[in-house]
């Protein structure tokens, strides 16, 4: 278990990694948030309740407080799966325009979730299905990405799930 969850933590620092570093300013005009903040200003994904992330078809009690397997600074992050896939929710410091800029990532498409302009995207390299989300809000922006399982057999349209699962949560994801 630990090796799957190493597997996904990979992928997330990569991810991390590839969107300009780690400690960038909001200023452009796509980011909710013209300032760059601090690590405690950022919105912790982990304070979503078991009851929303049940309602989305996870397990509460795979919660993993650490996705990425190392701390960043610029992020915050909490990982949740079912059996074909895990959900991953990352908050950082970057604007839109950093992650379209991102050259790790591919396949951006406009997406819209109610009150908000998102786009969605994929990890290049991944060698599993895979799609992000990404929000502007005024903590930064917010992902939600959902990883196909190692070993696991395709839950579907990826993008379907993680659009779906992002208007399910967008209530919960700051403004």
């Amino acid at each position: 278990m630990r090796s799957l969850a190493l597997a996904v933590g990979v992928g997330v620092c990569a991810l991390q990694l590839a969107v300009t570093g780690c400690g960038t300013t909001q200023t452009d005009a796509t980011s909710a948030s013209p300032t760059k903040l601090s690590d405690a200003q950022l919105w912790d994904p982990c304070t979503v309740s078991d009851d929303a992330i049940s309602a989305i078809g996870l397990r509460p009690g795979s919660k993993d407080t650490n996705p990425a397997v190392v701390q960043w600074s610029g992020w915050r992050g909490c990982g949740w799966r079912t059996d074909n896939y895990f959900l991953t929710i990352l908050n950082s410091n970057h604007t839109m325009t950093e992650v379209r800029k991102n050259s790790y990532l591919t396949n951006f498409q406009d997406v819209s979730i109610p009150g908000r302009q998102a786009i969605t995207d994929a990890e290049k390299s991944s060698t599993s299905d895979n799609c992000i989300v990404t929000l502007p809000t005024s903590k930064g922006t917010v992902e939600i990405i959902i990883r196909q399982a190692v070993g696991a057999p395709s839950a579907g349209n990826y993008c379907s799930i993680a659009i779906s699962a992002t208007k399910s949560l967008n209530s919960l994801i700051p403004q």
